[in-house]
């Protein structure tokens, strides 16, 4: 290994990497395979270290930063869970993606379908694995087993069935819940439930595709053990029959995770959507925050020693987000907006936060801080270079932040019914309070809950 490149593993074990992440990448790269080097995936890796996954990424992030890493923005098939596009850069993405082996075109979901890693940057080592798009047939369903189970997603089961030609698959079934369809077919998928009690013989059972591609019957219940299928598929040219576990997949590092982290704004600001790209995401936690009485610390300390008490404050800030697996999204003067992936650790962020400022430090001298806290459906968006969120449940979060008071921490009904933060609450013993309030463009007035520290 080149001068240079020592140089580089010394620089990142001076950065925030934990010490044990950057030994391990640094063993991964010295004794890894071209395809362990390939597509690394974060939360696998941490897994493997027993290490918080967020560290894995961090590391991963900052050895990117340096060049060890290129870092990748994949687009998977729902279908055939293959890896039929991937970018360099955020900006790459659009609005839909397409699988040359299913034959299917479908809107893109920035946080189901699009999963981000990491792969050895040449500089470093030339490594030789082929990517999806660049294989035949054949290469391509060895790139979705290969790589299917080194992070534990395998299909359970795949074949081709083609019009007129019945065919016939046997496998043994564990207890679980499955799901089947076809790979033309994305949006339907049928339910397969296999019990605790196992057959003592093969279970026969008869399965059709319709030439528009709905499978009959549309649900099956069996025993564990094996199991043969009978297909005869009247749906034109060669499609996939796949079955697989119905539950998350496994370590799914999801784009939209990454992209909110604080690390990942810090060291890569030049990464965002396309101007013309937005993404639904269907539930995200948004904390806004505010200065109290900024306006008049600013006339009673002059502008320099006021400037200098903000920049603590936003310090202060960043550092629980930071540590709660969030990212700041914008400020707003001396507010904040910042993006969570659930409710638990934005109070848990938002409570240190309060808890920081209620010991009165001296480096804060007596800052207080007003947080409010939503959850919902929001549109991702490039707004001035830079991943924004937009939409009504924004709109909330700032409303409720709007009807808070200093030392507490507001919570719209949506987030205080969670089960995860009553229990966080009860666990922490803090106090809460709720009322009914008047919010602008919002009807019926929303009931909310104030969260503070104990006495």
């Amino acid at each position: 290994m080149n001068i240079h490149i020592l140089e580089k593993f010394s620089e990142l074990k001076q950065t925030s990497c934990h010490k044990e992440v950057a030994a391990a990448i640094h063993e991964l790269i010295e004794t890894g395979s071209d395809f362990d080097l390939y597509k690394i995936n974060a939360f696998r890796f941490a897994e493997k270290l027993g290490i918080d996954r967020n560290e894995a990424l961090r590391g991963f992030l900052f050895a990117t930063r340096l060049g060890l890493f290129d870092m990748s923005w994949d687009i998977y098939c729902p279908s055939c869970r293959g890896l039929p596009e991937y970018h360099r850069h955020m900006m790459g993405l659009q609005q839909r993606g397409h699988c040359l082996l299913c034959q299917i075109d479908w809107k893109l979901d920035f946080e189901k379908q699009v999963e981000v890693t990491f792969t050895l940057n040449p500089s470093v080592r030339a490594i030789s694995y082929s990517d999806f798009h660049q294989r035949d047939f054949s290469g391509m369903m060895d790139f979705i087993e290969e790589l299917g189970e080194r992070e534990g997603r395998q299909l359970t089961l795949g074949r081709c069935v083609e019009v007129g030609k019945p065919l016939e698959i046997e496998h043994s079934f564990a207890p679980g819940k499955y799901i089947y369809w076809v790979t033309e077919k994305i949006d339907n998928s049928y339910s397969l439930e296999v019990s605790q009690h196992q057959g003592s013989s093969l279970q026969q059972v008869d399965l059709n595709i319709s030439a528009t591609g709905e499978v009959t019957p549309g649900s099956l219940q069996l025993n564990a053990g094996p199991v043969c299928f009978r297909i005869a598929s009247s749906f034109p040219g060669m499609q996939g029959f796949l079955v697989a576990e119905d539950k998350p997949v496994n370590n799914w590092v999801s784009a939209h995770y990454v992209a909110m982290q604080q690390d990942f704004k810090d060291l890569f600001d030049s990464e965002f959507l396309s101007p013309e790209t937005s993404f639904g995401v269907k539930n995200l936690t948004l904390m806004f925050t505010d200065l109290k009485d900024s306006t008049r610390m600013y006339e009673e300390v002059g502008d320099a020693r006021a400037y200098t008490l903000v920049k603590r404050h936003f310090e202060a800030m960043v550092g629980s987000i930071r540590k709660f697996e969030g990212g700041i999204v914008k400020t707003i003067g001396d507010a904040v907006m910042a993006a969570f992936p659930t409710s638990m650790q934005a109070l848990a962020a938002a409570m240190e936060v309060q808890e920081k400022f209620s010991h009165k430090s001296r480096e804060l001298e007596g800052l207080q801080v007003k947080i409010g806290i939503h959850r919902g459906p929001v549109i991702a968006v490039n707004s001035n270079n830079h991943l924004d969120y937009f939409g009504r449940t924004v709109n909330m979060a700032a409303r409720v932040q709007g009807k808070s008071l200093e030392g507490e921490v507001l919570l719209s009904e949506e987030v205080f019914q969670e089960q995860s933060i009553s229990s966080l609450i009860k666990e922490k013993n803090w106090s809460v309070r709720t009322f009914t309030a008047q919010l602008k463009g919002i009807s019926p007035d929303p009931t909310l809950y104030s969260v503070s520290l104990p006495e």
